[in-house]
């Protein structure tokens, strides 16, 4: 997957536990990798994160992410339950503050750098968000970089969601995640359900 960034003295192309970070995919990535017949120890490690996104895991080299196999990771001292952790905190020091802009009944997320949807791993901020919103937090993720919310009191707000949902996907082959709804409830995401 190719990403400019630029090379500095010091970087190496060879990965370290320093350069592991989430990335969220879908089920249908998982799926697509194990029909391209890949050796299964070397297929892209993930955990279920929610309706049909995962969590996968790459290594962020100059220049590229290089999706990270489970023995990949191991072979860099990292226990398989602290993969999430680890990769977790290597995206805090690289991802920029967490932004919002305002489109009336919804928020969109701005962090820059294509990882909009690796904000759905940032408990604080959801957490923060949830006190400040009216309500539960309501998300929707049609793209690697289209993350948008509002109150689950919003009729309006979730139906622009939708909407807006439909639209990126129709738009977007690449990057496309999921058409699901979520919400923020007790410290994680779930699938959203009018009550």
């Amino acid at each position: 997957m190719a990403r400019a960034t630029k090379k500095t003295p010091g970087d190496s192309d060879e990965p370290d536990r320093s350069m592991l970070v989430p990335r969220i995919k879908t089920s249908a990535f998982n799926d697509a990798m194990k029909k391209m017949k890949i050796p299964a120890d070397q297929l892209p490690f993930s955990e279920p994160l929610v309706a049909d996104l995962v969590v996968a895991y790459a290594f962020d080299l100059p220049g590229m992410f290089q999706m990270a196999s489970l023995d990949s990771i191991l072979e860099l001292g990292i226990q398989k339950e602290d993969i999430r952790s680890v990769a977790i905190e290597n995206l805090r020091r690289s991802l920029p503050e967490i932004g919002a802009t305002d489109h009336g009944e919804f928020q969109r997320i701005v962090t820059g750098e294509n990882l909009e949807a690796c904000t759905l791993l940032a408990v604080r901020f959801w957490d923060q968000v949830t006190e400040e919103t009216e309500s539960e937090v309501v998300v929707a993720v049609p793209s690697r970089d289209v993350v948008l919310y509002c109150s689950s009191e919003s009729e309006e707000g979730i139906e622009a969601l939708r909407s807006l949902t439909e639209e990126v996907l129709e738009e977007e082959s690449t990057h496309a995640l999921s058409d699901q709804l979520l919400v923020w409830r007790d410290g994680r995401w779930e699938k959203f359900a009018r009550k």
